[in-house]
């Protein structure tokens, strides 16, 4: 995976991706069918922004590295791709990198650290508005926010350059891991009109897969690329991106052996496959995870005296002890996720405060919070007031999503057990993610999914026009502070504790209310090898994949 994983807001209405065996006619099973839910839009990397495009585009461009997931660490590492050597300076300052000699467009141009500068270029020019504009932060920009070629690249010969980066400022290899383009065919599209460019449809890359043919709204077919020094005989011959959008679908034909992978499969499916010894099942654990949002929660001294139903910190508390998180886990996730503490996954061991437990279902502890401050059922009809304002909100939830319809209802019941009256309203997903980024709901039940590396200030900054995922409103000097240190050099020790206190300061209060991580189950058939499935994803390295005979 590249760049993508370093995605700032990628809400879970998760897209699903299934792999299915070899078309009738193809010769000894060497090819591979990746079921998509909807076609792509693109494949040019400028512009990629759903998972499966940048699955595809990744096995056509290749970057300067990759990355492996490290279970123990629970962190990434770095590999190189297009790299052969990387050599950091002293303070991690400035990179010096040695391309591979060998690679070549499919064209038959060579690859050289002109291409590696020009990409840069287009990925932070704003005439270009890519997917990563406004990222490289750790750069020397321009006022514009593009970078300053003259004071980040120098260019030593075809293969050798350096990147200097602005002094105190945390590097690493995610600063270089886009996908490298080639100058000599993007130089000749106007930067404006890049965007609706075939080049999108018709990409001329260096990485193991080439495409072959697309059939828009059918299928996108890529061919081994016989010279990447990548693939080897065992190497799978084709790769087909397959549009099937029915879920029942896919499952079907796992059962029966045309699939040989699905992801996202539900926990009542994933009991009955467990039964067939031709599939495997795998959870991927943690980087997806639902929560309750609730609107103008504000900061603690904005709320005093308010009239805010969720301006209180211990009413929100209260409110994560009236959910009943437990049962959701055990009776409709069948166990696969666990309870949360706050956005930082268990996944990641040297950044996930351990010290936090859970909120558990507490009736008792949430009515004491709710009469402390105030909250009383003064008439007897069985909801609670303050001031002659009664406790009541609206909840709503995307539709087309059976676990957080199954939550919400849930919810409703486990609130008016503390005396609060919830309405439910679903609407649909285009008009429900519209709201909640506009700030019109008044209660939501939604999900994200952590980026990797961790990039927590999109979601929790106090200013929205850098957050624009806070879209509860939350605000918080401390945990602002807390962010923007992260963006500073800081030691392995120093960068842990930072973010302990940011989840300690998040746990204490509630701006939304945490639910679940939740697994992302895979299916696939035994007969495929070498396939990692981790928190990275699941499709993911196809050119060391294999298929047995």
């Amino acid at each position: 995976m590249s760049r993508l994983i370093k995605s700032c807001i990628t809400l879970l209405s998760v897209i699903c991706l299934t792999v299915s065996c070899t078309e009738p006619q193809l010769n000894n099973h060497q090819a591979v069918v990746i079921g998509l839910d909807s076609d792509v839009t693109t494949l040019n990397p400028l512009y990629v922004s759903r998972e499966a495009e940048a699955n595809i585009s990744e096995l056509i461009y290749l970057a300067l590295v990759g990355y492996d997931w490290d279970s123990e660490k629970g962190e990434v590492i770095s590999y190189p791709l297009l790299a052969k050597k990387i050599e950091w300076n002293g303070d991690s300052s400035s990179v010096l990198i040695t391309i591979r000699d060998d690679i070549k467009w499919s064209d038959g141009d060579k690859v050289t650290t002109d291409d590696i500068v020009y990409s840069f270029d287009l990925y932070s020019d704003p005439k270009v508005q890519s997917r990563f504009y406004g990222i490289f932060n750790n750069y020397y920009l321009n006022q514009d926010l593009s970078i300053d070629l003259e004071k980040t690249f120098k260019i030593i010969s075809p293969t050798r350059l350096e990147i200097k980066f602005k002094p105190n400022v945390p590097t690493s290899t995610f600063d270089f891991d886009m996908p490298i383009l080639p100058k000599h065919l993007f130089k000749n599209i106007k930067r404006e009109e890049l965007a609706t460019s075939d080049i999108g449809f018709k990409p001329i890359g260096s990485g193991p897969y080439i495409l072959d043919k697309w059939d828009r709204n059918q299928s996108i077919q890529l061919v081994k690329n016989a010279k990447s020094v990548l693939v080897n005989g065992n190497t799978i011959d084709k790769i087909i991106f397959k549009v099937i959008p029915d879920y029942n679908s896919r499952i079907n034909q796992l059962r029966k052996g045309e699939i040989d992978i699905t992801e996202n499969i539900s926990p009542e499916d994933m009991r009955d496959l467990k039964s067939d010894n031709d599939i495997v099942m795998i959870a991927r654990r943690g980087r997806e995870y639902d929560y309750l949002g609730l609107k103008n929660v504000g900061s603690e001294k904005e709320n005093q005296g308010s009239n805010q139903l969720f301006g209180n910190k211990n009413i929100r508390k209260a409110l994560s002890f009236a959910l009943n998180r437990e049962s959701i886990l055990k009776e409709y996730l069948l166990g696969n996720g666990e309870l949360m503490t706050g956005p930082i996954a268990p996944i990641f061991k040297s950044s996930f405060n351990s010290d936090l437990i859970s909120f558990k279902y507490d009736l008792q502890k949430a009515k004491e919070l709710l009469q402390n401050a105030g909250w009383k059922d003064n008439d007897g009809d069985g909801v609670i007031e303050k001031d002659g304002k009664k406790f009541e909100f609206t909840l709503s939830i995307p539709s087309g999503n059976p676990l957080r319809n199954y939550s919400a209802t849930i919810f409703q019941n486990n609130l008016k057990a503390v005396g609060i009256d919830v309405k439910l309203n679903t609407l649909e997903p285009a008009v429900f993610f519209e709201k909640m980024f506009n700030k019109e709901l008044e209660a939501w039940i939604a999900g994200w999914m952590v980026p990797i590396p961790l990039d927590l200030k999109p979601y929790w900054y106090s200013d929205t026009q850098i957050a624009q995922a806070n879209v509860y409103g939350y605000k918080n000097l401390r945990v602002d502070w807390l962010l923007d240190n992260l963006e500073k050099k800081l030691t392995k020790s120093e960068y842990a504790n930072t973010l302990r206190e940011f989840q300690q300061i998040i746990y204490d209060e509630q701006p939304a209310l945490f639910l679940f991580w939740i697994d992302n189950i895979v299916g696939y058939n035994k007969r495929i090898k070498n396939m990692k499935i981790n928190p990275l994803g699941a499709v993911q390295k196809c050119w060391t994949w294999e298929l047995a005979q």
